[in-house]
């Protein structure tokens, strides 16, 4: 399977799950360790997919997390005053 192939297949799946570890990665494309953790570096370098340890999550995988810290930092200086 050609690397376009691979990255396709990659973001097919990261569409369903939201996030893959190496081993999914692996597994889906039925490749190497090395050639799974070139797509992701080559996912990552188009920011199409925020790496992290273990595998890889979709971009907007986070904005929920991150507005969840935003409210709680704000609320937290709003009951100290």
């Amino acid at each position: 399977m050609n690397q376009q192939k691979r990255l396709l297949k990659i973001m097919e799946e990261l569409k369903k799950k939201k996030s893959l570890s190496l081993r999914d990665i692996i597994e889906l494309t039925n490749s190497s360790r090395d050639t799974a953790r070139r797509d992701t570096i080559k996912l990552s370098d188009n920011n199409l997919v925020v790496r992290n340890y273990g595998g890889i999550s979709l971009v907007n995988s986070f904005n929920k997390i991150d507005g969840y810290l935003d409210r709680t930092n704000n609320m937290t200086q709003i009951k100290k005053n």
